[in-house]
């Protein structure tokens, strides 16, 4: 009996300790699955990003910001359940909006060479790949080159996107129109299509693909698009190829529009939507052959001039459920900014020496008395016969280097500089703040020339030895006659 009552005690013992291991595991298991649900930074969980730049393209095209000329439903509807920023900025020019806009950083930092990225710059691509996001990019790629210098800059693997399909601007043997059956390059060489296929919408549908597959995954996306749309040519759309060129690009602009609308379907289509931001912005203003009208008033576009119409584009951000439908910001915002937003997002580390700041606390509608009340632009192109400037400004007043100080809503084509000395209180006060903000820019302007101007010197001098030896030819062969016939 005694024996069987210390069976009964092991047995019991370790029947105990079993459901206590069980018990304990039980718990361990909930608590791991509850830290599992609640991880902030998992992959699953990091939003998704879509970017979309447009090329060439200020507000005044869009009716969202007063633009009268052309139909944009879809980036109305856009800013309508989203943000649009009123005071969004590019640089005058696309290289150096490109580069801006990939690496976060101000043109005097690493903008050396017209279509040329410094393959040693980090960009956010890069960032987010390393964090685990899928990485896509499709449209124009205008960062290895161009065909007036031997260069190898940042092709698209090495900028950090693991796939992409891209019509290169470098001009190359080969290539062709980047609208109607334009040369796209992916990792695995060129992309095959039809010749007659329009190119914006090879463009669109990659990414659409890129965008479904990376929703079934499950994995976080960055879909980069940089448009070719409304670039010049102006040959027009799949449904309107006459006309003159306003008309023509009045299709390009409801082409532009229309596929800004389509990809936010596939966005919704595909479940994702609440997960992902949306930001749409252009890289400089719109193209100086074209007028449009915005506010009653006609305006010329500002490419690579030094004006306001240069660098005010639009910039819209949607987000369902984090940004406020038809909310607006009035901070001055730009494209240097969109690296350390993306990186913030994604819960990358940010490179030293960025000159951008997170957009988040402006998205989720949360203060901003620190923002910055100025923006400093610097601007050395490199590329044409672009005067090189640098100034800074704020929604009302201009300053350039050389001391030229405008008034931009009395005098917005900066025609009459203001006389320091007869300034009221305020214009004085705002003088002095752009100084000191000038006075704190770093870098200064490089003097290079445009290789344009290189090559064209070098044209023309070749040009005027083949006429001077095509004159003396044909003077000997004049003065050979006349001995003859003497």
């Amino acid at each position: 009996m005694e024996q069987l009552f210390v069976a009964n005690q092991i047995t019991s013992g370790k029947l105990i300790s079993a459901i206590f291991m069980l018990l304990m595991m039980s718990l361990a298991g909930t608590s791991a699955s509850l830290a599992n649900e609640a991880a902030p930074d998992s992959a699953a969980q990091r939003p998704n990003i879509l970017l979309i730049m447009a090329d060439d393209l200020g507000v005044e095209t869009l009716g969202t910001y007063g633009g009268e000329s052309y139909q944009t439903p879809a980036l109305d509807d856009l800013a309508a359940q989203g943000m649009r920023f009123e005071q969004g900025h590019a640089t005058p020019l696309c290289s150096p909006s490109r580069v801006m806009l990939l690496t976060g950083k101000d043109g005097w930092r690493n903008y050396s060479h017209f279509g040329y990225l410094d393959p040693a710059q980090p960009t956010f691509a890069q960032a987010l790949a390393a964090v685990g996001y899928r990485t896509f990019a499709a449209g124009k790629w205008q960062l290895v080159s161009n065909k007036y210098q031997d260069l190898e800059g940042m092709t698209p693997a090495a900028a950090g996107f693991q796939d992409y399909a891209l019509w290169q601007i470098a001009a190359r043997e080969g290539e062709t129109d980047r609208y109607w059956g334009p040369t796209i390059t992916g990792p695995q060489g060129p992309v095959p299509h039809r010749e007659s296929e329009y190119g914006p919408e090879l463009f669109s549908a990659a990414l659409a693909k890129f965008i479904r597959e990376s929703a079934a995954s499950g994995q976080p996306f960055l879909a980069y698009y940089p448009m070719v749309l409304p670039h010049r040519p102006f040959s027009g759309t799949p449904g309107q190829r006459d006309g003159d060129r306003q008309q023509r690009f009045s299709a390009m602009i409801e082409a532009m529009d229309s596929i800004v609308g389509q990809l936010r379907e596939v966005l919704e289509e595909s479940g994702v939507a609440d997960n992902t931001l949306l930001l749409f912005v252009g890289d400089n203003g719109t193209d100086r052959k074209i007028t449009s009208r915005r506010n009653g008033q006609e305006l010329r576009g500002g490419k690579a001039l030094t004006l306001q119409s240069s660098t005010h584009v639009p910039f819209i951000a949607w987000w369902p459920g984090t940004i406020a439908p038809g909310s607006s910001r009035d901070e001055l915002v730009y494209l240097a900014d969109i690296l350390p937003t993306l990186l913030e997002l994604g819960g990358a580390a940010l490179p030293a020496d960025i000159d951008g700041r997170s957009l988040l606390p402006l998205l989720r509608n949360e203060g901003s008395d620190e923002w910055r009340d100025s923006l400093f632009m610097h601007y050395d192109p490199r590329w044409s016969d672009n005067e090189p400037a640098r100034y800074v400004f704020d929604a009302q007043w201009k300053l350039y280097e050389d001391g030229r100080f405008f008034n931009l809503q009395q005098d917005p084509l900066e025609q009459t500089p203001l006389a320091l000395a007869e300034l009221d209180a305020n214009g004085a006060a705002a003088q002095k703040r752009l100084q000191q903000h000038l006075e704190l820019a770093g870098g200064s302007l490089s003097g290079v020339l445009s290789p344009q101007s290189e090559y064209r010197r070098e044209r023309d001098l070749r040009r005027s030895l083949i006429a001077i030896s095509v004159l003396l030819v044909l003077g000997f062969w004049y003065f050979m006659r006349r001995s003859r016939r003497a």
